[in-house]
Order: C-alpha cells, then structure tokens, then sequence
C-alpha cells in the first residue's frame, strides 16, 4: 500500500509466513533469516557493509535484549513463566551500484515466542539453544 502511493515505487517481494518453529540455536536461526531476506529482497546486493549490517539488525532481534527492553522497535506481550512473546521491528535500506538509482527498502515485523522466561530471554546469546516460533511479515 505505501509503496503505491510513491511515484516510480514497487513491491519486489513480500512475506507474511511462519520462519522457524523449533529448537535451534540462535546462531543458526540468524543465518536461516539472513537468508530469506536475501531472498524477499529480489535483488542481487553484494555490498558485504549491508549484509553486516543486516547480520548485526537480526542479532539484536534474539540476543542483547536486556538493553533494548524499553525501546518503541520492541514490544513485548504474553509474559509467563515458561514462554515470552515479543514483536521486533526492523527496517532496512540500501541504494547503491547494486541497486542503481532505486533504493531498496526492506520493513520487517517479527513475531518471536520462545520457551523460557522474560528475565531469562533478555541474556541469550547467539551460543544460546531454544525453542522458537518465528513469524517474519516483510
């Protein structure tokens, strides 16, 4: 819809699915959504500045939280003892010999629950195994 009412503006890709649902290390979760933005982008981007920058955005999505509690990216929800739910906003763009004169601008809402506690999920790090349902909406 917004990208209707910009002049010269179009979609190249959406998503709007369930991305993991099972026990897996973050790390590996990470490289698994790396790659489907890849893919939802519909553009080749070699620029290795980006994809750090995406690597970077998608880390803080599942660890280093504990800072981020209070922040208007993240939204937390259905607390309790033994599952923490959470939205988790991100946006990306990029313009540059890759993408010509068009910038590709990439926004993306997860929808993460995880299998441990609130307290507990603020420390996870990229080490760190549990059980995840990842929706990814792009």
């Amino acid at each position: 819809q917004i990208a209707n009412g910009i002049p010269n503006a179009g979609v190249t890709g959406t998503i709007n699915q369930s991305v993991i649902h099972q026990t897996i290390e973050v790390s590996v979760m990470i490289s698994q959504i790396k790659e489907i933005i890849r893919s939802v982008l519909g553009l080749v981007i070699n620029s290795a500045n980006f994809w750090n920058s995406v690597v970077s955005a998608i880390t803080n999505t599942f660890t280093n939280l504990e800072p981020q509690v209070d922040e208007n990216w993240i939204v937390w929800r259905n607390l309790s003892a033994t599952q923490t739910s959470y939205f988790y906003k991100i946006l990306f763009s990029i313009q540059n010999e890759d993408t010509g004169r068009f910038m590709a601008i990439l926004p993306i809402a997860f929808e993460i629950t995880v299998d441990v506690q609130k307290q507990q999920l603020l420390f996870i790090t990229i080490k760190d195994s549990a059980r995840y349902a990842v929706t990814m909406k792009a």
